[in-house]
Order: structure tokens, then sequence, then C-alpha cells
């Protein structure tokens, strides 16, 4: 039985450990699902790249016997390799697959409680194709191909408003936001010589759902400071686009328009700010994802 051999679209593939057979994504063709030799499964290569610390997973599998086709179905996963941030992840993981439920693309993922005997890290997701024999893989996998998809670019763009003179701790919030699993707007990183300045921050501005607003006795000074977060309030106010994010990193003088926003205090511990940031940004509720 190990050295049975499964033919696809004219490709023989050999079974490997733990037992499966491995094809990749773009030679699946129109194979159909019946068509998987009796108790076997098919692993699914070449999938969109995942995030770090993350794995994508989707296996094709037939455990029934020869012409029974009641044990069909199709298993994904989205697993990462450390429990640390977990929550933040599964809320990344919930926002990217509501969409395709709501639209009846995806059944509910399935994510087990965590527990210290037995941590669990990810989401998996089931499509029974029960009596389907005649399933096209390629387009039943579509729906998982999208969440994958989703998966493999930031769902969260933040811009990062700051005076020159608060560039040093620009760059470190920028930095961690990035890592952190956000593509982030820093001006140094995004215009290059040549560019217009407020076209490219206007570009910033508009793309991001975010904007991270540094507070200091120097920033609150600058018009174009101003000018810049009481634009991104107007469209937060309008449109719920972006959400204005105080960031205080020293004492000063807090705006008028701020002063019923509660801000992250960097002024004297920076790990704790670090996590209300992360949790203003990442841990909205799966209905705030974006289609």
């Amino acid at each position: 039985m190990d050295n049975e051999v499964f033919v696809a679209n004219g490709i023989s593939y050999q079974k490997v450990p733990p037992g499966v057979y491995e094809i990749p994504l773009p030679a699946l063709g129109d194979l159909r699902i019946g068509q998987l030799l009796p108790h076997s499964s098919v692993h699914i290569t070449d999938l969109p790249p995942p995030p770090i610390d993350h794995e994508f997973y989707l296996s094709i599998t037939n455990g029934g016997d020869k012409d029974d086709d009641q044990y069909l179905g199709v298993f994904a996963g989205v697993y990462f390799a450390s429990e640390e941030d977990r929550q933040v992840k599964l809320a990344r993981i919930r926002r990217a697959y509501l969409p395709l439920v709501e639209r009846g693309e995806l059944p509910e993922a399935f994510i087990p409680p965590s527990t210290k005997d037995r941590p669990y890290k990810g989401a998996s997701f089931n499509i029974n194709l029960a009596g389907r024999p005649a399933t096209v893989i390629r387009e039943e996998i579509q729906s998982i191909l999208q969440l994958f998809r989703r998966l493999s670019v930031p769902d969260r763009k933040v811009f990062v408003c700051h005076a020159t003179e608060d560039k040093p701790t620009a760059r470190r919030i920028a930095a961690y936001m990035r890592q952190a699993g956000a593509e982030v707007w820093l001006d140094e990183w995004e215009i290059n010589v040549g560019d217009s300045i407020v076209e490219r921050i206007n570009e910033g501005l508009s793309g991001a759902t975010h904007m991270l607003l540094l507070l200091s006795a120097t920033s609150v000074q600058k018009p174009w400071v101003r000018r810049e977060f009481s634009s991104a309030l107007m469209r937060q106010l309008s449109s719920h686009s972006v959400r204005v994010l105080p960031v205080l990193l020293e004492s000063c003088e807090i705006p008028a328009i701020l002063s019923d926003i509660r801000y992250a205090d960097f002024r004297d511990n920076d790990d704790t700010a670090y996590k209300e940031l992360s949790r203003a940004i990442f841990h909205a509720e799966a209905r705030d994802a974006r289609g």
C-alpha cells in the first residue's frame, strides 16, 4: 500500500511520509475528488505565502473504500509556531474568514480552546463533500485559497504621524507595528527623492486603517501635524475609514480635539503602551474585517 502510485493529470505521485500524496497547486488541473485512491489524502503544496510564524495546511481526503463516496472532504488549517500573541493571531484569522462565512463560501472555523496541557495553535476549516465525487478540487478550494491570500497580506495599515524631532521614537514604534503584522507608512520609508511629499502623504492617509499620532511638546506645535490628524479625524467621523490613536511621548498640552480620546502612554512604561496599541489595532472584532 505504501508504494501505491497516484496519477493526476498524467503525472504520477508517490506517497510521502506520513502516508499522503503531495501535489502542487498548479498541477491540480481538473482533478475530481472521486479520483482519489481509497483511504488516501492529497496534501496541496505551493500555497500562498503565510505570514511570519504561520503555516497553511490544505488537504483533500477520500476516507472510504472503493466506490464509497461518503467520506470525501477538504481539510484546511492556519497554524502558528508559538503561543505568543495567540489572541492577536486568532483575531486576524477571524477578520479574514468572516466575510467568506457571511457569503456562504466557507463554513465557520473550528478554533479549539487552548489549555495548559494541550495548547492549540490555530484554526481549522472542513468542507464535507460526501456524495459529490465529481467535485473539481481546484474549484472547491477557491474559498480556502482566498482566505490564505487574505492572511498573506496585512489587513491593518498604520500611518505614523510625527514631528521630525521625534523620529527615533517613531522608527521604534513603526518597526514594532510592522513586526506585529501591520503594513506601516512612515515618511522616510515611503517618500523617495523626486516624490511629491504632499501626494505621498495623502496616499498614505487615504489607505490607512489607523493613524498613530505621536504627541510631544514639539509635535503639537507643528501646523502640518495638526492638519494631518484633523483630516484623519474628519474621515473617522464621516466614514469610519481610519481610526486615530493618540500616542503620548511626553507631557504636553493635548489638542482639544483629542481631549476625549484615550491615548497610549509612552512616558513611563513602553511595554504597557505597546500592548495597548496592539490591542487597539489588532484585537478588533471580526465584524471589522474588510471585504
